[in-house]
């Protein structure tokens, strides 16, 4: 091989290294391939790569989110919309409002059925209740995949989201270790009853608590994602359980109205909160030591994500993965400089373009 050849051929590997370093990490940008966590429908985990496909033709979206209100759904909201634009597909994006308008959001879906969209993106309000209009809308033959959370069906044909039993654990060993063996009292603000997300946060963080006698659960409350409720919720806790140490929150509403309470009752610095939601808004909260531990869980990617399976839906491929996993890392007020915050939050002031 002459010496030019081999520089050529050097260069060219060379070049490659950036990219193949980057996948194989898992921690991947929007235009790259996503290394995740799939799951069959037996259980069985494995390594899955969710792939940027090629539409057949500029397929139709419909998006059923429960509502907007707080920055879990609009961070992955900004991933549906700009995957959606990169892949050249029509999006109608719908709200409910909230957890408790769950006919609301059936009525949503079953509209765009009848709109004729090629697919619905569900972010399912209720585990049990949002059933009936999923099993009748891909009985009709469009398909339905979940994003976020999932519901008691077989009808959806894939979910992407964080895997929140995981999450909840998590929030629970860093609470476990941040106590390093010392009695605590621990109230857990759990957001609206009945969704999986919720549930299964809930679950995994007292799965991990039961094992350590030192720290005991004093209350756990369930209510809608709503700011000033929760503050309220907090207050209340805060008086008849006085020496709380620990509240556990799993969005930014509930996150920050515990954290409202807190500052308010003079609490700050005595009382540590620690969310499974490290969101945007929650951000200030961390520097400032109001919020003490929180979990980022890429949202925008799980958006694109979606978007990438719902194509290759309607492709045609077959094998997806029952469940996708997204990665995702906890950060505290020391480590949150290490936050790569292009690539978890919208640009500053968007918007979702609803309909």
């Amino acid at each position: 091989m002459g010496r030019k050849v081999f520089w050529v051929i050097f260069a060219s590997l060379f070049a490659l290294l950036p990219v193949v370093a980057r996948v194989a990490q898992g921690q991947a940008k929007s235009d790259e391939v996503y290394v995740w966590e799939g799951v069959d429908g037996s259980g069985k985990r494995f390594s899955y790569k969710v792939t940027r496909p090629t539409p057949k033709k500029a397929y139709h979206i419909g998006v059923s989110f429960p509502h907007l209100k707080d920055p879990y759904w609009v961070d992955q909201a900004y991933g549906v919309v700009k995957e959606a634009k990169k892949l050249g597909l029509k999006l109608t994006i719908l709200t409910a409002g909230g957890y408790p308008y769950l006919s609301k959001q059936i009525a949503q879906m079953e509209n765009l059925h009848q709109m004729g969209v090629d697919l619905i993106i569900s972010g399912p309000i209720s585990y049990k209740g949002n059933v009936a209009v999923t099993d009748e809308i891909v009985k009709k033959g469009t398909p339905v995949v979940n994003l976020g959370q999932t519901s008691d069906t077989k009808s959806w044909t894939t979910t992407v989201l964080s895997e929140d039993y995981k999450m909840g654990r998590i929030v629970a060993n860093w609470i476990v270790k941040d106590a390093a063996g010392k009695s605590a009292n621990v109230a857990m603000v759990s957001g609206p009853a009945g969704a999986t997300w919720t549930m299964d946060r809930s679950r995994g963080s007292r799965d991990v608590l039961k094992q350590h006698s030192n720290i005991k659960i004093v209350a756990e409350r369930w209510a809608d994602e709503d700011r000033s409720l929760q503050t309220k919720i907090m207050e209340n806790l805060l008086q008849t359980f006085p020496k709380i140490d620990y509240v556990i929150g799993v969005a930014f509403p509930d996150t920050a109205g515990a954290a409202d309470a807190i500052r308010a009752a003079g609490r700050e610095g005595k009382v540590k909160i620690a969310a499974s939601s490290l969101d945007q808004a929650l951000i200030p909260f961390i520097r400032e030591g109001q919020v003490n531990f929180a979990i980022a869980k890429h949202m925008i990617l799980t958006g694109r994500a979606i978007v990438r399976m719902a194509v290759h839906i309607l492709n045609g491929q077959k094998n997806i993965p029952r469940l996708i996993y997204a990665t995702m890392e906890g950060f505290t007020p020391k480590t949150l400089k290490n936050l790569d915050l292009k690539n978890e939050f919208p640009p500053k002031g968007w918007r979702v373009p609803l309909r």
